[in-house]
């Protein structure tokens, strides 16, 4: 529903100030929520003030107080159109108050279904799709007795209330002991997911629903190096691999009755075909910098876009990309970083929040980019200062694209 003078109107809960400038930049007019008490960057919020129409501040944890705060903007300002832009602490809370304002583009229960490890594998399984061998359990004392009847290896996932999961794969008996003896450093207890431990390959899909029609943007490969995961655009796989993975995260989503956003389904491609295993709503991870970087296409550009009716485009890698996530020591040389030719992005860990760094590179090949990665890595170790991008909205020093 278009307001009477015409134009396009937009309300967006926990935005950055990027995300702002692109919403106006595809023809928006904004309003922004945000949290009232906040330790994010003024600088990034000032700015997210000065593009929007308004500026509201609240708690976006608390649904019915933002429940409240998004009907009055909405009747107040024309508003039909709310998009939840913020990290996943909050994000069952947040949407749960979109859905009770009435201004949901994707439910609040299609999210849950394809981000909770639980809901989604039920979800596949009773289709008939991507099914994975799984068991709930509700306590610890549970995933011990279904472990003794079950075969090793196995995963076991903690689900956490925003559909995080910690994700812990069992091979020994000594590790199913010592992952047992780490629980009561949990900050909450159960439930759990065990699942089949599955082998081959991993790769992810990046994908932009509008109007549930669902346009698979990249395909990505993850490759783990003793534990540490390089991402590598494009995925190297031949067109029968590719159609596969396609189909399993576009079925995800279709079951999910997904309608719009953005998402990343991570897939292992076994022996007797894709498996998810797991899946994500929003601009998180890697894939959003690695599309900007190999086809010079933003993912969150093209979100507001869509939003605004404009046929979504498949983008075209033009060069290779990959990045990767490392926790630092205390300091980072950004200077050595930025004198290295082909890196294109990197942001500093923010403290006190778990946040990794991340560096991406680009290349002429996904083999030259993994080798790159590696290189790159090592001037982690040698740094001594730090100097970060805007860690509210998670950017780092980096390129742009349209």
């Amino acid at each position: 529903m278009s307001p009477s003078d015409g134009t396009r109107r937009l309300l967006l809960v926990q935005p950055c100030h990027e995300s702002v400038r692109k919403a106006v930049a595809a023809g928006f007019h904004v309003w922004s929520v945000r949290d009232r008490d906040t330790d994010d960057d003024p600088l990034c919020l000032a700015e997210a003030e000065r593009l929007s129409q308004r500026l509201l501040l609240t708690d976006t944890r608390e649904p019915a107080g933002l429940a409240a705060l998004l009907r009055d903007a909405a009747r107040s300002a024309g508003l039909s159109l709310t998009l939840y832009l913020g990290e996943r602490p909050g994000r069952s809370a947040a949407l749960a108050a979109v859905d009770a304002a009435g201004l949901s583009l994707t439910s609040a229960r299609s999210v849950h279904r394809i981000t909770d490890p639980t809901a989604m594998r039920r979800l596949l399984n009773e289709s008939g799709r991507s099914v994975v061998r799984a068991r709930h359990a509700r306590t610890v004392t549970e995933v011990l007795e279904l472990a003794e009847h079950w075969p090793l290896p196995l995963v076991v996932k903690h689900t956490g209330a925003d559909g995080g999961a910690g994700v812990t794969p069992i091979r020994t008996p000594a590790e199913l002991t010592a992952w047992t003896a780490r629980r009561p450093a949990d900050p909450a207890v159960g439930p759990y997911l065990l699942e089949e431990f599955l082998t081959g390959p991993v790769f992810a899909v990046h994908t932009l629903t509008a109007d549930s029609m669902h346009h698979v943007l990249a395909i990505t490969a993850h490759q783990d190096d003793g534990g540490t995961v390089t991402e590598v655009y494009p995925a190297p796989l031949d067109s029968r691999e590719r159609a596969e993975l396609r189909a399993v995260a576009t079925a995800l989503l279709d079951l999910a009755d997904y309608r719009f956003g953005v998402t990343c389904t991570r897939m292992v491609l076994t022996p007797h075909g894709a498996r998810v295993v797991a899946a994500e709503d929003g601009l998180r991870g890697a894939g959003p910098d690695l599309l900007r970087i190999g086809a010079g296409y933003d993912p969150e550009l093209w979100l507001f876009r869509a939003l605004a009716g404009e046929p979504v485009p498949r983008p075209v890698p033009q060069r290779a990309a990959a990045a990767t996530e490392v926790p630092l020591p205390a300091g980072i040389g950004t200077a050595d970083l930025a004198s290295v030719p082909y890196v294109r992005y990197f942001r500093t860990p923010r403290p006190g929040t778990g946040q990794p760094g991340r560096v991406a590179v680009e290349a002429g090949s996904p083999d030259e980019a993994g080798r790159r990665i590696t290189a790159v890595r090592a001037l982690w170790d040698r740094a001594e200062r730090a100097d970060g991008g805007c860690g509210t909205c998670s950017r780092g020093r980096g390129i742009s694209a349209g």
